[in-house]
């Protein structure tokens, strides 16, 4: 299998990127993406993108690169909306709780909460 190279000027520049296979360096997997350099390293090595290695030279081939985006992708969900209750709480004096804290603790409002210690096992 003979291969022939291009032989236009600007041809060129897109081997430079895109390998004889189609594989594409860190640059034009940067510019594919829309990323920069340094973040396709990373995804490298933390392994999260397939790539091959030549030697010491890493390569990406564009159908992969897609995948690594469509993995990416989450599908719209509904928009939660917080229903509050019209019902009052009520707190140990029977009348509607307005503030506090939130729970019946048993103690009043100006009296301070303190640290409950756990008594150990016997």
């Amino acid at each position: 299998m003979t291969r022939t190279r291009p032989s236009a000027a600007t041809d060129d520049a897109k081997t430079e990127q895109r390998g004889p296979e189609g594989l594409l360096d860190v640059a034009g997997a940067a510019a594919y993406l829309g990323v920069t350099e340094a973040f396709i390293r990373r995804l490298v090595l933390e392994r999260r993108i397939r790539y091959f290695k030549l030697g010491k030279f890493v390569r990406f081939k564009p159908a992969d690169l897609d995948a690594f985006v469509s993995a990416g992708r989450r599908d719209p969900v509904q928009p939660w909306v917080p229903v509050r209750s019209t019902r009052q709480r009520v707190g140990t004096s029977g009348s509607a709780q307005v503030g506090g804290r939130g729970r019946d603790t048993g103690l009043r409002r100006d009296q301070p909460l303190r640290k409950q210690t756990r008594r150990p096992a016997r």
